[in-house]
């Protein structure tokens, strides 16, 4: 957490305090790779959709998480729902964290 925290990949809840018993949010683990690939891999993360044509609970996305989410849903990481919401405060699953990491891997790391 350290080191993720001082490269500016971690930010913590904004009030000096971190959750690492937490479940980890959608909308967290997208601005996570996102500041990750952008920041420390020095990778091209200019990808965006606009949020608003894409789910329809868009406004329940943070308004620090709109790069990410945006990143990581135009580079195909983050999928909506099949009711068209992307449920972006909801706790991932195991399984829905391995996909997305997996996508990463295949998506933006390309192996």
């Amino acid at each position: 957490m350290l080191w993720c925290t001082e490269n500016g990949i971690f930010e913590g809840y904004g009030n000096g305090k971190f959750g690492p018993m937490d479940a980890v949010t959608r909308e967290q683990l997208a601005a996570v790779l996102y500041r990750y690939t952008e920041k420390y891999l020095d990778m091209d993360a200019s990808s965006r959709v606009v949020l608003k044509d894409v789910y329809r609970d868009y406004e329940k996305i943070s308004r620090w998480a709109e790069d990410g989410m945006s990143w990581a849903s135009a580079t195909g990481l983050m999928e909506g729902y099949p009711d068209g919401t992307v449920r972006p405060r909801n706790g991932e699953k195991r399984s829905e964290i391995a996909a997305m990491f997996h996508r990463y891997c295949v998506n933006i790391l390309d192996v």
